[in-house]
């Protein structure tokens, strides 16, 4: 997910996402209003010198490396699970984690990881090769219903050995040579491998306490894990919290004696316990847009880059929405820059899907906004003028900015095609549930980059892809996608991945609506916190200054 070398071409040009955080809001105390008269820099922060509390939007769904899929469970399980390499302090090539050096092969196919041998787990077995073989494979097993599966396809032999056309785990390309050295050949050359070995998906989980607790491994009193910290305590819909772990390889460079995680879904929560001193980092929680102006004006306001997009996926599994006629009225009458206006925070109307990254051209989907188009295509569908158009259903995670925007699609739809449809707020599992299930027929989503390249975009919606979660398969898709991974010339993958967002915006299951601003709020007492794209924070790298200028 961090930038690897041959990345410096993929610097994404100025976007900015909306986070927030708060305790949740049975414990929020009473704070004074967004922009009141408080100057900038005299917010009281009274969290504790040792501690970095954060929010993320939501209930995390799981723990599990192997299973986790949202960014508020992927900000926890950074920090209690390490993989090969580790993300740097903001942009950079990976740095060492477990492995404390790899080589690559000259054709660029085959890593050999050296692991160090003061890699412990909490509970001070050594960490060793078979560990990342197991849990990787355990990804790799269908029953696991890991929906990252196919980030591990980059691996020779793993596509086969999860679909069963080949079930022999001998024939992926894992192999152990010793405790401390791991080999792993891979499918086809991708510079971007050191930033999937990152991935919290390619983070070991310990055999013995999956095996023995099943479910209920990733509980506090049962996870052992191997990241700068453990999991001391989860109190569901109140707060996660870890403690440094004394076994982990570098302890003794971790400053933060722990963290605190607080679950929340309303982002005049987040800031009331921002100002009121009670939080160190907005995390996951998006500003609320109707205050951002004066948020601007407050100490630790900032604006980070981020690759993100924020669409709409339709469920083609639901009629009228398998016809993609249907599904371009839908989108054509959509006034994206009118979207942007009110939400201000830096996004930009989005008519593609992958982010605007340096050195990367777009697809051409046709989608600006046109409802003159937009009523033929769903007149020519057999709905003139939105007459016999079922009501449909657009779900939206709880936070403030979704409503909003959902709010303003649905007078769209209802202005321009004659569509009425109903609105329904889930909570962030729910929410979560609904997608696997295809129970939706218009859901709220956004993507994070999880490694510097438009792949990490395209290859959501690849036939059978444990995120796609649409009902929506391309062969033409598939098969462009396919090529463009084992084209070795630049330009010409360039043109292979163009033309699949380009099929992707034509016919597929997406509804592009902004690419990511990313203003945040961070006390200005921590240091080691540094932007990067993919808005991800290792704990261990961070500490904060006393108010007398010390550091704890």
């Amino acid at each position: 997910m961090l930038r690897a070398p041959w990345a410096a071409l993929l610097v994404a040009t100025a976007l900015v996402a909306l986070a927030g955080c708060t305790r949740a809001p049975s414990e929020a105390p009473a704070a004074p209003t967004p922009g009141s008269a408080r100057a900038p820099g005299q917010i009281p922060f009274r969290t504790p010198a040792d501690t970095f509390v954060f929010a993320i939007n939501g209930e995390p769904e799981t723990l599990d490396p192997g299973r986790l899929r949202g960014v508020p469970e992927t900000f926890i399980a950074i920090n209690l699970f390490e993989g090969l390499v580790e993300y740097p302090r903001g942009e950079g090539d990976m740095v060492p984690g477990v492995a404390e050096r790899w080589t690559r092969s000259p054709d660029g196919r085959t890593y050999t990881f050296t692991l160090r041998k003061n890699a412990r787990w909490s509970n001070g077995d050594p960490v060793v090769a078979e560990d990342f073989r197991w849990s990787w494979l355990r990804v790799l097993d269908r029953k696991a219903a890991s929906p990252y599966a196919d980030q591990l396809y980059v691996i020779a032999g793993a596509e086969a050995y999860f679909t069963g056309a080949q079930p022999d785990p001998a024939t992926v390309g894992i192999r152990v040579v010793d405790p401390h050295t791991l080999v792993v050949e891979l499918a086809y050359v991708a510079p971007w491998f050191l930033e999937l070995a990152a991935f919290h998906t390619y983070r070991p989980v310990h055999r013995p306490t999956v095996e023995a607790f099943g479910d209920t491994w990733t509980r506090p009193e049962h996870m052992v894990s191997n990241g700068a910290f453990t999991l001391s305590a989860w109190v569901p819909n109140r707060h996660v919290e870890l403690a440094r772990s004394p076994t982990y390889w570098d302890s003794a460079n971790v400053a933060l004696a722990g963290a605190k995680v607080l679950p929340i879904q309303d982002s005049s929560t987040m800031t009331n316990l921002y100002e009121g001193g009670e939080l160190d980092w907005s995390g996951a929680v998006d500003l609320p847009s109707i205050q951002l102006s004066a948020l601007a004006r407050w100490s630790g306001f900032r604006q980070d880059p981020y690759l993100a997009t924020y669409f709409y996926r339709f469920n083609v599994t639901r009629p009228p929405l398998g016809d993609n006629r249907v599904r371009r009225a839908l989108s054509l009458a959509v006034d994206r820059e009118a979207i942007e206006r009110v939400l201000e925070g830096g996004h930009r109307a989005a008519t593609t899907f992958v982010p605007p990254m340096q050195g990367w051209t777009s697809g051409d989907g046709g989608l600006s906004f046109d409802p003159d188009q937009a009523r033929k295509l769903l007149s020519e569908a057999g709905f003139p003028e939105g007459r016999g158009f079922p009501r449909l259903t657009l779900e939206y995670n709880t936070q403030q900015d979704h409503k909003q925007v959902a709010e303003m699609v649905q007078q769209m739809w209802q202005r321009h095609l004659g569509v009425s449809i109903e609105l329904k707020n889930l909570e962030w599992k729910v929410y979560l549930q609904s997608q696997t299930q295809l129970t939706f027929d218009v859901s709220r989503s956004a993507w994070v980059a999880d490694y510097h390249d438009p792949m990490t975009f395209l290859g959501l919606f690849k036939t059978g892809n444990g995120n796609n979660n649409t009902g929506w398969g391309d062969k033409e898709y598939d098969a462009l996608l396919d090529r463009a991974n084992r084209e070795g010339e630049p330009s010409a993958r360039h043109t292979l991945l163009r033309e699949a967002e380009s099929t992707l915006l034509l016919r597929g299951p997406v509804l592009p609506i902004y690419h990511y601003g990313h203003p945040m709020l961070l006390n200005p007492a921590v240091e080691g916190f540094e932007a990067n794209l993919l808005d991800l924070h290792p704990l261990k790298y961070l500490r904060k200054r006393r108010t007398d200028g010390a550091t704890p």
